[in-house]
């Protein structure tokens, strides 16, 4: 009797320490295996920004809890912005852009950006006007002319190779070379030889001198013989440019008078807007680059995850074992009993 109750007990602390052992090596485990982490990267313009992980994981071996959210700065650069400038109305591509242009960023301070790029779009050009401007010069006269009140002119549009008539109107007639005297003035006359001493000239006669004619002291009837105003002409030389010739019984001689005119210039202006075909083109996009203000951190967030303890199943089994091997010994242990007391009573 005192045989089986000693074994009875023996396999209840084997069963016992057995549990015992299970449990601490569930324990002893959890630090290392029972973790897991989940890492993300992501931009933003605080260092101190957070990412929002979610409270539990749902894995295929059980479920994780969040315990801890660890970040890291990977990196940080400056936040670039762009501006853009437009050119319209281009004929050809062109454009001569600065590269370098002073702007206002978004922080409202003065920095400089750098062009980053160019590009057109073809357009129709419309509402297109010209500002046409032509000139009448007088060349030199001795008075003042009288200006057209307008000028016909034919306009060569280069881009939409068409040529355009336009009628001007003068919007400003004045002299432009002040009067002056100008020495151009050469013109042929024709004498009548009198005799070999004399020639006429005005009704006059004059020395002959086969070498020049004479000029000092004559120069008023050269210019009325020549029917030119003495306040505006003037003559300094006399030549002849021929010999003696006759001419229906009459002696005559070819001769050249030179001198001076008193002259100006004027010139005649003519202008107006004139309007113009449509013609192809196109509008140029400037891109610049520049410093916004901000920085943008690159930020790693590591969150670590632990799995919700649970009752092993060894610890589970053993345990159900272990109670059912308790109640079988005290089954026993009671039956046992019961069976020496009836020994006793029989004896």
């Amino acid at each position: 009797m005192k045989k089986i109750v000693s074994i009875l007990l023996s396999g209840m602390i084997a069963v016992s320490l057995l549990i015992g052992c299970s449990s601490t090596a569930t324990e002893d485990n959890a630090v290392t295996e029972n973790q897991i982490t989940e890492s993300v990267e992501y931009t933003s313009l605080k260092e101190d920004e957070t990412h929002v992980f979610d409270k539990e994981l749902i894995k295929d071996d059980g479920t994780y809890t969040l315990k801890d959210v660890m970040y890291e700065t990977v990196s940080k650069s400056p936040v670039m912005e762009t501006k853009t400038v437009e050119i319209k109305d281009l004929y050809e591509q062109n454009v001569e852009a600065e590269q370098e242009k002073t702007f206002i960023n978004m922080k409202g301070k003065e920095v400089l950006g750098k062009l980053s790029d160019v590009s057109y779009s073809d357009i129709i050009i419309t509402n297109r006007t010209a500002e046409i401007e032509s000139t009448t010069q007088s060349g030199y006269v001795i008075s003042q002319p009288t200006a057209a009140n307008s000028k016909t002119v034919n306009y060569v549009d280069e881009p939409s190779n068409q040529t355009v008539t336009a009628v001007l109107p003068l919007i400003d007639f004045r002299v432009t070379t002040p009067y002056h005297w100008e020495s151009d003035v050469t013109v042929p006359l024709r004498v009548e030889l009198y005799d070999a001493t004399f020639y006429m000239l005005n009704g006059k006669y004059i020395p002959y001198n086969d070498e020049k004619p004479a000029l000092t002291g004559y120069e008023t009837d050269i210019l009325t013989v020549l029917n030119l105003p003495q306040e505006s002409y003037r003559i300094t030389d006399f030549l002849w440019t021929g010999d003696v010739y006759t001419e229906n019984g009459v002696q005559y001689r070819n001769a050249a008078a030179s001198g001076e005119r008193y002259v100006a210039e004027y010139t005649a202006y003519y202008s107006d807007t004139v309007a113009l075909p449509d013609a192809t083109g196109y509008n140029a996009q400037l891109t610049y680059s520049l410093d916004s203000g901000d920085t943008e951190y690159t930020i790693k967030a590591t969150a670590v995850y632990e799995k919700e303890e649970s009752f092993p199943v060894v610890t589970v089994v053993i345990t159900v074992v272990s109670i059912l091997v308790g109640i079988i010994a005290i089954v026993l242990i009671l039956f046992l009993i019961a069976k020496k007391r009836k020994t006793n009573k029989e004896n």
